[in-house]
């Protein structure tokens, strides 16, 4: 925290603090929950991180509600309680923070569950349902300094009656909006109601993207009808696999939601509905497979229009094989060097020559157009 008065400092120094605890109080910063933090050391003799400042390992954030849903920013001076004497807590992770996970480990609070799904580095959607704790990991998007991006994240969590911890190695979009909420005042009655707002602002990134790929849909669609082919198949590519990226991770949360005990049973341990989730999910799945419908029949016109435009490039190039084999024969005719070739001894027999050639082409042609190859071709 850092000392805007200089009484307060005084203060600190008065209280027998010695100077290298003096100069951690100053480099507190209000907002522990920083994203990156930089090491830093105070003398040869004595080095320190500042990330040892926080309440906990790898703490982004932490908020206590009270009773009536309003939340209050954990202190950073203070110790971080997973068991508060009243109202609930909810505690977000940098999982990037090694010494998070034997924070993890030490604390009796969490079930040998939940410590197993803070702690693991396996990523892949699933829920786990022991009774008396929710936990599991759910997909999300990945957000940078610009907003949410197309790379997927999962958001590990331990939710309970009293307790919601969410943990991650990457910042994703429905923990970051929610907790941006939070700290601007939205109330929040239970960790379970969290735990579902986090859900809905995770959808809503998956929706914008969504959309954003079918706007890109709309613009490929509409340059493939034009017949103006550049990038649209290496553009339809990147899309579908973006689509099926998405929908994996979404689908195998649906599949497990459906094995986990009845909607009243978990609500009424945890304050929780999948329910929401699952009908958020089913209609992101349902805006998925109608995208991928329609990429999947626009990747069949662009290759009908690349094997249409193949096909006359290919006509053009026999009919003019075609045309030009009896010059090619002439010409090979006349190269042969043998008595008794005509022309000569003519002044004019290179004329008369080009002009035979030109003749059997034009025989060729005319033999072409009545066959009705040419007319064909050009009618369809």
């Amino acid at each position: 925290m850092i000392f805007s008065e200089p009484s307060k400092l005084v203060a600190a120094v008065s209280d027998k603090m010695t100077l290298q605890q003096t100069l951690r109080n100053l480099m507190r910063r209000p907002n522990f929950g920083a994203e990156q933090s930089v090491p830093t050391s105070i003398g040869p003799l004595d080095p320190f991180d500042p990330r040892d400042l926080l309440p906990a390992p790898g703490l982004i954030s932490a908020f206590k509600f009270d009773e009536l849903g309003q939340s209050e920013l954990w202190q950073a001076d203070k110790a971080l309680d997973l068991s508060p004497g009243e109202g609930w807590v909810w505690a977000h992770f940098n999982l990037s923070d090694a010494r998070a996970h034997q924070w993890f480990t030490e604390r009796p609070e969490l079930t040998r569950q939940s410590q197993e799904v803070l702690t693991t580095h396996d990523e892949h959607a699933y829920l786990r349902d022991d009774g008396s704790c929710l936990t599991g990991m759910v997909a999300d998007l990945v957000r940078n300094v610009q907003g949410s991006t197309e790379e997927i994240g999962y958001l590990h969590f331990a939710l309970s009656d009293r307790l919601l911890i969410t943990a991650r190695r990457h910042p994703l979009q429905g923990a970051d909006a929610t907790r941006s909420a939070v700290e601007n005042g939205m109330r929040m009655a239970t960790p379970g109601e969290l735990f579902s707002a986090i859900i809905a602002n995770s959808a809503d990134g998956f929706d914008e993207l969504v959309d954003r790929l079918t706007i890109n849909l709309d613009r490929i669609e509409d340059r493939v009808l034009m017949e103006k082919l550049m990038d649209e198949r290496q553009r339809l590519s990147r899309a579908r696999h973006t689509a099926v990226r998405l929908q994996r991770p979404l689908a195998s949360l649906r599949r497990t939601l459906r094995r986990v005990r009845s909607p009243a049973q978990v609500a009424s341990i945890t304050n929780f509905d999948p329910g929401s989730i699952m009908q958020e999910l089913e209609m992101l799945e349902g805006d998925l497979a109608t995208f991928q419908d329609r990429a999947r029949l626009l990747q069949d016109e662009i290759n009908l229009k690349v094997a249409s435009q193949t096909n006359r490039q290919l006509f053009v190039l026999s009919v003019l094989t075609a045309l030009f084999v009896p010059a090619t024969l002439i010409t090979g005719l006349f190269g042969m060097n043998v008595g008794g070739m005509p022309f000569t001894e003519s002044p004019d027999g290179f004329w008369w020559g080009l002009l035979v050639s030109l003749l059997s082409s034009l025989f060729v042609c005319l033999l072409l157009v009545k066959a009705g190859a040419i007319r064909r071709q050009s009618g369809s």
